[in-house]
């Protein structure tokens, strides 16, 4: 048996006669190469088993492969299950953040399951207790929206400055200019 890298980093072993049986490191290793070559079909081949095994960080992106459509038909219960999965996982790392906030989200918007802003709230503060920028991002929104708690427009622009400041979301920035350009949290600054 040969054991070898090939160009992509990916550890095989080789028999002669045939390929042996992938582990668990060298299916994500490809199914992540696919998913960035934009062959999400592929990818998907890849992450349903380690999903189906328990792996959150390929319940996550089956959970996004779904809810975005991508290598897969669109399907939102689907998409809620393997979130859910994922999130659920008590490992708090930056995968059970990324899958709470994307669950929060689905909470937020009533996708794939009845809405329920407290539900998602709990989801968002979970992941930006462990420092996930999106997750501030998103609370920020509950608040400057009022959904799930009184409008506070002084404390999502707290949270969109977290997130973007300390916990580098590119995404806060955009809501932290609507604060601006609205008068919301700051006075608005204009230049002339």
């Amino acid at each position: 048996m040969e054991i070898y890298k090939n160009n992509y980093g990916c550890v095989h072993a080789e028999s002669k006669s045939r390929v042996i049986k992938e582990d668990d490191d060298s299916m994500l290793c490809k199914a992540m190469l696919h998913e960035a070559s934009n062959e999400h079909d592929q990818a998907y081949q890849h992450f349903l088993p380690l999903a189906e095994k328990g792996n959150a960080f390929a319940q996550l992106h089956v959970g996004l492969m779904y809810k975005e459509g991508r290598g897969v038909l669109q399907n939102d219960k689907e998409a809620f299950n393997w979130l859910e999965k994922a999130a659920e996982q008590n490992n708090a790392d930056q995968t059970q953040s990324a899958a709470q906030t994307e669950l929060g989200k689905l909470y937020a918007n009533g996708i794939g399951i009845s809405k329920d802003y407290e539900k998602a709230i709990d989801l968002f503060a979970s992941a930006y207790e462990r420092g996930f920028g999106d997750a501030a991002n998103e609370l920020g929104k509950m608040h400057a929206l009022g959904h799930g708690v009184t409008k506070n427009y002084a404390q999502a622009f707290i949270y969109f400055e977290k997130a973007y400041d300390q916990l580098g979301c590119p995404a806060a920035a955009v809501e932290i200019g609507k604060m601006h350009a609205l008068g919301y949290g700051k006075p608005a600054e204009y230049s002339d």
